[in-house]
């Protein structure tokens, strides 16, 4: 018997179909996908360079600005460096007219004080450049600190972009390995739609030749569908035409993004050459601070040896001092006891004068007081007797108006009283006279 193979099912031929056509469906969908990331990416590079560009400029406006500051700083410091050295060519000369007055001792003191002087001056410079040093240091440091924050900055940056990059790679593989499943895929189809062709010339040669004479009214339906089915066949092929198109576009921008690849292979290149020299002008501002480093460290000696000659400076010029000091209070002491022992002597001979004046005074004085006293005792005995008499008889003691009037005067210049108060005194009681005496005799 003739086995006779039967037609394929027309619910097979549409699932085949169907499967192709969502298959080429899904294609289509990854290569969009992958197109919009395609786009996504360069945008992404783009803002990525114009950052960096960004950044470049914005480092050399900083360097730009560091330079000219360092610039003018250092203007300044030659502008005060001169200044202090006019003012010390001015002292030195000041002080050296000074010091050509001085005679004898005094040229020790001057050339001990020279000597401390210049000591002073010259430890004052050393501390001057030791300030300068340390402030130099300083700013090596803050620009050491700048640099490294720069180049933190700059890995970072250099990281970010690495990342970028191997994002970039993964999802470039990703995409290669999406393009060889669907060339694999297509592949695959095309082995089918050929082996379907096979098949059906192999099956309608048969059928023809078997059942040409018999079925073939049987048989314009199925030259019908098989008519349709080359047509089909004939889209398929156009579709996978279009595919293979859309495959040969994805693979130039698979090339494109290569040479972008290989262009941002080429800037990281750049960036780690420029954190190499980065890495070297550290490594020479490090031996630049070592060196400051030992500088300070002389200077800081040398500042040492110049305080111990300054200490032992320091205490010749005192014992210098002490003994001058000495010697000084010796010869003060020596003028001043001759000096006073010439006052005194001088003062003596006043006092001797003025005592022998003041005894003299004394003696006529004494004399002059006891005339006195003798006056005025006979007066008050006079007075007394008056008054006994003029309360016992009531008569005038001196007899004429004229004799008692210069009796008054006299008695009033004597006691240096009115001769109102006189009367009273006369008219008072009689124990105010013996008072008077009494204080007479006292005195």
């Amino acid at each position: 018997m003739n086995f006779v193979e039967e037609p394929a099912p027309q619910w097979l031929i549409e699932e085949a179909l169907n499967r192709g056509d969502e298959v080429c469906k899904e294609y289509e969908n990854i290569i969009f996908d992958l197109k919009n990331k395609l786009n996504e990416t360069k945008i992404e590079l783009k803002e990525a360079i114009r950052k960096k560009n960004f950044v470049k400029e914005k480092y050399k406006r900083i360097a730009e600005n560091v330079q000219m500051e360092a610039c003018k700083e250092n203007e300044v410091l030659q502008k005060k460096i001169v200044q202090i050295c006019t003012s010390v060519l001015e002292k030195l000369g000041s002080s050296a007219m000074s010091n050509n007055k001085g005679n004898g001792s005094q040229n020790t003191q001057n050339n001990n004080r020279r000597s401390s002087r210049y000591i002073g001056k010259l430890s004052k410079r050393l501390y001057k450049k030791l300030r300068v040093a340390i402030s130099t240091s300083k700013k090596l440091k803050h620009e050491l600190s700048k640099t490294r924050k720069e180049l933190k900055d700059k890995s970072n940056d250099y990281e970010s972009v690495n990342k970028c990059f191997t994002i970039l790679k993964q999802e470039m593989e990703s995409t290669e390995l999406n393009l060889n499943d669907l060339i694999n895929e297509n592949a695959t189809l095309r082995k089918k739609f050929e082996d379907m062709k096979e098949w059906m010339e192999l099956k309608i040669g048969k059928e023809q030749n078997e059942r040409i004479s018999v079925t073939q009214m049987r048989e314009l339906p199925k030259y019908r569908e098989l008519a349709n089915l080359k047509k089909k066949s004939e889209e398929d092929c156009a579709t996978i035409k279009q595919l293979h198109n859309k495959l040969l576009r994805s693979e130039s921008a698979n090339a494109n993004k290569g040479f972008l690849l290989n262009s941002y292979k080429g800037q990281i290149s750049d960036l780690a050459k420029e954190k190499d020299l980065f890495t070297s002008k550290i490594k020479e501002l490090e031996n630049e601070l070592t060196a400051l480093r030992t500088s300070n460290a002389q200077l800081k000696a040398k500042i040492s040896l110049i305080n111990e000659e300054k200490l032992n400076l320091a205490c010749k010029m005192e014992k210098s001092e002490t003994d001058l000091k000495q010697q000084i209070e010796s010869q003060i002491n020596r003028k001043h006891e001759e000096s006073m022992k010439e006052e005194i002597n001088a003062v003596k001979t006043k006092c001797e004068d003025a005592i022998k004046a003041l005894k003299e005074k004394l003696i006529t004085f004494e004399s002059k007081n006891i005339e006195y006293s003798k006056a005025i005792k006979e007066f008050l005995k006079k007075i007394h007797d008056y008054c006994d008499e003029r309360n016992s008889e009531k008569t005038n003691f001196y007899g004429t108006e004229e004799s008692e009037r210069e009796a008054h005067e006299t008695a009033c210049n004597i006691l240096n009283m009115t001769p109102e108060e006189l009367t009273n005194f006369m008219n008072g009681k009689p124990n105010t006279v013996t008072k008077l005496l009494n204080e007479q005799k006292f005195i």
